[in-house]
This record gives C-alpha cells, sequence and structure tokens, in this order.
C-alpha cells in the first residue's frame, strides 16, 4: 500500500476562531521591516465581537501571555494579525511570544477563561502556513488579512532516513535521526510512525499532525528517551548504540524506509552518502537539518583548534573580579 499520512485536522468552532499560523516566517511577510511570526483569528459571524479581556496563549498552563488592550473588537468577515514578537512600538498587536518553527500549540480564551479555539502543529515549514480551509487545517500560503489558499503538498513515499547519531559525546547532547524530503514539495508528516525496532514496535512514536518537511528540506528528530519532557519532534526512545534499526512508516503502516547501522566511534554521525542516495557514509562531522555534503571545514577546526586551558572560578577574596577563563588555539591557523 502507497503510505499515507495525516495533512489536516479538523475541529469545530464558533464564530471567532484560530484561522492562520506562520509560525516560520523567513520572508513571506513584513510588518515594519521585520519579519515576525503571526496568529490570525477571524470573525466569521455577522456581529461584532469585542475581545476587552480575551487572552492568547501558547501555553495553557499560562493562559493570559498575550491580553488584547481595552476597546479591541473584531468586526463580521475581519481578520486581525497578532504578530509573535515584542516589538510594541510596530504596527499591530503584539503577543510578546514567538512561535517554535518544531511545533507546539496555541490557545485562544475569551474574557471569561474558557475556551475559545486552539490548535497544536508540528515542525513547519519556512514561508509556509497553517489555516483553515474548508473547515480543515492544511498547510497554506500565507494570505494575512486575505481569504486562505491551501499548499499541495508531496508524495510521504519519497522520504528518507538521511542521518543518523547513536553515540554522541561532545558536539551534540542527545541521539538524532535526521529524515529527508527529495520531492520537489512540501510532504505531510503527520501519522508518521517512527521505531528503533520495526518487527515488535512499528510505532513506537507517531508525529502529530500538522506536521510537514520542506521541499527538498530536512527535519531532525531528537531520541530522547521516555523521561525527558516530549517536544514533538522527540522520539520517546534512544537508538542502540552499537548497532540498530530505525523505520519510518505512513499512518496507515505502510513502510516508507528501513535502515539498519553499526556505530563504531562516538560523535560520528552516518547517514547517505549524499542526500537521499543508496549508499552510506560515516560523518566525522554530523549535519543534522543540513545537507550531508555541507562543508563544514571551518567547524571541524576549531573542534580540532580550540581548547579551554585554565580557569579561576574562586579568587582569594571571594569576589568575581578576578575570576577569568583561558582558551588557546592549538592549530596551526
Amino acid at each position: 500500500n502507497a503510505p499515507t499520512t495525516i495533512d489536516s485536522l479538523a475541529a469545530p468552532h464558533g464564530a471567532l476562531y484560530l484561522s492562520e499560523i506562520l509560525a516560520a516566517n523567513a520572508a513571506a511577510h513584513s510588518n515594519a521591516g521585520r519579519e515576525p511570526d503571526y496568529v490570525e483569528i477571524h470573525n466569521s459571524g455577522p456581529s461584532i465581537i469585542p475581545l476587552d479581556g480575551y487572552t492568547m496563549t501558547d501555553d495553557p498552563a499560562a493562559p493570559d501571555k498575550f491580553t488584547f488592550p481595552a476597546g479591541t473588537s473584531i468586526a463580521p468577515g475581519e481578520r486581525l494579525l497578532l504578530y509573535g514578537d515584542s516589538r510594541t512600538g510596530d504596527p499591530g498587536l503584539h503577543l510578546g511570544f514567538a512561535l517554535r518553527v518544531e511545533g507546539e500549540s496555541v490557545h485562544l480564551f475569551d474574557s471569561g477563561g474558557s475556551p475559545v479555539d486552539e490548535v497544536v502543529f508540528g515542525p513547519q515549514v519556512p514561508d509556509l502556513s497553517i489555516s483553515r480551509i474548508s473547515g480543515a487545517w492544511r498547510l497554506s500560503i500565507p494570505t494575512p488579512g486575505g481569504a486562505n489558499s491551501v499548499q499541495p503538498l508531496g508524495n510521504p513515499a519519497t522520504l528518507r532516513l538521511n542521518e543518523w547519531l547513536a553515540k554522541p559525546e561532545l558536539t551534540f547532547d542527545e541521539d538524532f535521526l535526521e529524515l529527508y524530503n527529495p520531492d520537489a514539495l512540501p510532504v505531510s508528516l503527520g501519522g508518521l510512525a517512527v521505531t528503533d525496532d520495526p518487527l515488535n514496535y512499528p510505532r513506537r512514536a507517531t508525529l502529530p499532525p500538522l506536521s510537514f518537511i520542506a521541499a527538498n528540506g530536512f527535519v531532525v528528530l531528537e531520541a530522547v528517551g521516555g523521561d525527558a519532557t516530549p517536544n514533538t519532534t522527540d522520539l520517546p526512545f534512544k537508538l542502540g548504540a552499537a548497532h540498530g534499526w530505525i523505520a519510518i512508516a505512513g499512518s496507515n503502516d505502510a513502510e516508507i524506509d528501513r535502515i539498519h547501522y553499526l556505530c563504531d566511534f562516538r560523535d560520528q554521525s552516518q547517514g547517505r552518502e549524499t542526500d537521499g542516495a543508496t549508499r552510506f557514509a560515516d560523518f566525522a562531522f554530523p549535519t543534522p537539518g543540513l545537507s550531508n555534503s555541507t562543508d563544514l571545514t571551518a567547524e571541524i577546526a576549531i573542534l580540532d583548534s580550540l581548547r579551554i586551558t585554565e580557569i579561576m572560578y574562586h579568587t582569594a577574596d571571594g569576589g568575581s573580579a578576578g575570576e577569568y577563563i583561558e582558551l588557546r588555539n592549538v592549530g596551526p591557523e
């Protein structure tokens, strides 16, 4: 069977609802010469809705991260933008918090603290938004203040496990695996199953709906184990340090890709010789989120040459005036 994913999410809502979210704004929309994230709300009803006391947050445990100023209202048919920054001197309303490109949630509450609307999303694509279209959330072309417009999607069957790190020590804190999308269109990752045991536990982790990977792009998943506070890109297992399996499958369990790896050296990743290629290679310096052919000569030189050689952390008088850290360049350049 061809693999499928969950690229939309239907949810009921009233006349006032979250309409569009741009969490990775590189150049899609500018406000006063900057490119902040934004959240758009829409009033689809026939009456003006006063927003005095309404709040918005990306953390339901702190529902009043942003409170609409007194006198704010939204007219019938209006789409109101709220910018994800703290630049209150710029035009518009400013939430005071940015959105995570790796994914999170957005919540809208009324003046009495009751939920009005919410959405949870996973990894996002730069300069593409998610918006409600025909009642469901979809990947979309940014249309701030205008009617929402769907973004076509590519084929999840083309996804590849592109790079993985099973023995982090110095350069990285956690195991990771990287997905690569060779398609010319972005691809939905919602419902995608990721596992280190495809035979016994084929769905060890499932990526949330509204998760996407850019055309010819990468998404990095950290294998943090089951004890860490989960983020949308965290996996509840660690990779075997010596060897193991990694597999990904669609929401219908149709397998997309599977690899077996052997790991010999710490801080050395493995992956496809070139992005998406059949042959594997070892990488002395991992490249999560970057092409496997990325030139990291300068970064490797820092690792090879820069050392912390002395620390003064406790002066005789107990003060901080004489504390220092000494660095030494032990390389030839």
